[in-house]
């Protein structure tokens, strides 16, 4: 995906999963490619978010340290 602001262009790599979720990876700064070391490495996190979707998903009603209130 790409954005501007400011004046500055960005990239923004994500993947799609499942049909209704879409995972956003990471950004950098445009440039006439991207990297091989960025893909990579949102291959990598693709790979982690795959093995543990719960773990890497944000969850508003639960605490930092994972404990709900009584």
């Amino acid at each position: 995906m790409r954005a501007a602001y400011r004046g500055v262009q960005y990239r923004i790599l994500y993947f799609f999963s499942g049909k209704d979720v879409v995972v956003v990876s990471h950004g950098l700064h445009k440039e006439r490619r991207v990297p091989s070391l960025e893909i990579d490495r949102a291959i990598e996190r693709k790979k982690k978010f795959q093995a543990s979707p719960t773990a890497h998903t944000f969850d508003p009603d639960e605490k930092k340290d994972g404990k709900e209130d009584a």
